[in-house]
């Protein structure tokens, strides 16, 4: 699995240079993590159970400084319209039965 994750890799990274798209990366380590905790928890204003709303704010983070002040995702459908198990007390599924 991790050589094709590094094939994947070359693969993006070739395809970028070659039509000049700048990219940018960030990986997270637990002394980030540590770092930024508090600043994380206030912006979720809400429990999280996963990693994953870190995950998502190190992008927004990077983006910020890079200067970007507006950006769309996907994440929260899921979890709006009941996709994902843990969701199933919460979102539209219950109003559907």
């Amino acid at each position: 699995m991790r050589d094709s994750w590094k094939t994947g890799c070359a693969l993006r990274s070739r395809n970028l240079q070659k039509r000049k798209i700048e990219s940018n990366v960030i990986t997270p380590t637990l002394e980030y993590f540590s770092e930024n905790i508090d600043d994380l928890v206030w912006s979720q204003d809400e429990p999280f159970n996963t990693t994953s709303p870190f995950a998502q704010w190190c992008v927004f983070k990077l983006a910020k400084n890079k200067g970007i002040v507006v950006m769309l995702d996907g994440q929260g459908a899921d979890e709006i319209l009941a996709g994902y198990h843990s969701a199933d007390s919460g979102g539209l599924w219950p109003l559907a039965a």
